[in-house]
């Protein structure tokens, strides 16, 4: 039970990083600097502005400065990355599955904010798209036998064949080919 609220505690903050990482990464804008503020005023936010979910309801989805909206997309984020890492630690508790749940925190993470961002701009960047294949690639290293997963050779072999039919997508699409 605590390795399941901790995983979803630690969710809801990653959501709220999510949100950062949604919003400036398809602008170009840094993910770390500057810290989280209000998209109307620009006025930084405070520790206690911070708190994934709870903030928002307690200033009523508004800015504490200026008043302005803030998104109800924040709290559902941190909402949905709190309730999926929780989900993810309780298939998958360390004392029967090993390190298993870990990767598929941090593919999970990856793929609610690729989903995010290809919603807001129907592109998957290269610097998100990459290391998750990276993580689902190492994670499936972590297989426990009776998890659900495939193993490491399933988990290559469809690596293999889903990029590169995706790189054959693209090479066609380019080539001119689709007109």
């Amino acid at each position: 039970m605590l390795w399941t609220l901790s995983a979803g505690l630690l969710g809801a903050l990653i959501g709220s990083f999510a949100n950062v990482v949604v919003y400036r990464l398809p602008r170009g804008a840094s993910v770390v600097w500057p810290g989280s503020h209000c998209p109307h005023c620009g006025r930084a936010l405070g520790a206690l502005e911070l708190v994934p979910v709870v903030s928002w309801a307690l200033l009523s989805g508004r800015c504490r400065g200026c008043r302005g909206a803030v998104s109800a997309r924040y709290p559902l984020v941190e909402l949905l990355m709190a309730l999926g890492f929780a989900g993810l630690a309780a298939r998958y508790p360390p004392e029967r599955y090993g390190l298993t749940a870990l990767p598929l925190l941090a593919l999970f993470a990856l793929l609610v904010i690729l989903s995010l961002i290809d919603l807001d701009t129907h592109t998957l960047p290269d610097a998100l798209t990459l290391p998750a294949l990276a993580v689902a690639l190492v994670g499936s290293f972590a297989y426990a036998p009776g998890s659900g997963l495939p193993d490491p050779r399933g988990a290559l072999l469809g690596s293999v064949l889903g990029a590169g039919g995706l790189a054959l997508l693209n090479r066609l699409g380019r080539s001119g080919w689709t007109r």
